[in-house]
């Protein structure tokens, strides 16, 4: 999967080398591990997953590649569990950690807005 996005700072109430306006874009990938035969969503998936993440100061031209490979679980195919780590790639771009360990989790509401039908 991938994103792109555009940021941009509207207030400036700090002087900073930073740029107000910035592309910023990640790229990733999973493969899975386990199970071996995928046979219904039900299933605890086990994936390795490496997402690369960049940003492109648009005014000063600065900017920044990591790597974050990670272990993934996928638990009912709507809950993931994701440990891994991020290190740096290339860049000149400040930022608060240029290597780092992370554990995210997420949860997507698959229909979670469509109105139910009532029967009569």
């Amino acid at each position: 999967s991938g994103t792109a996005s555009y940021l941009r700072v509207f207030a400036n109430e700090t002087q900073h080398n930073h740029s107000n306006n910035v592309f910023a874009y990640t790229l990733s990938a999973g493969h899975l591990i386990l199970p071996v035969d995928y046979t219904s969503y039900n299933q605890v998936n086990l994936n390795l997953y490496l997402e690369a993440i960049g940003m492109r100061g648009l005014d000063s031209g600065d900017g920044m590649l990591d790597l974050a490979p990670a272990l993934q679980l996928i638990f009912n195919s709507n809950f993931k569990i994701n440990a891994g780590a991020r290190f740096q790639v290339a860049g000149s771009m400040n930022r608060l950690a240029k290597n780092n360990y992370f554990l995210a989790v997420e949860r997507t509401f698959l229909g979670a807005l469509k109105k139910k039908k009532h029967r009569e």
